[in-house]
């Protein structure tokens, strides 16, 4: 009983955290993105081990390294990286 809720308390917790870190990514990435309306159609997705994704496309590779570099200087270089696993360049 009473370790059952321990465990389902902390694991709750823990969900929470990653919850935040992604409330928190998303407050401070959001911004950066709609800035630039090369970045419009990329989205931010809540990555499960906690903070934010990004997904979508990008018209250009100038673009792909102006948001790695936007990102860079927000997350640091290798959440950065991380975090733009999903975007690809797309020309129109």
């Amino acid at each position: 009983g009473a370790a059952i809720g321990l465990v389902v308390g902390l694991l709750g917790g823990e969900r929470g955290a990653y919850y935040r870190r992604f409330l928190e990514e998303k407050e401070l990435i959001a911004p950066l993105l709609a800035a630039d309306p090369a970045f419009a159609q990329v989205k931010l997705v809540e990555y499960s081990g906690g903070g934010a994704l990004l997904v979508g496309k990008v018209p250009a590779a100038e673009d792909l390294g102006r948001l790695r570099t936007v990102l860079e200087k927000a997350v640091g270089e290798s959440w950065a990286r991380t975090m733009m696993g999903g975007v690809v360049v797309v020309k129109y």
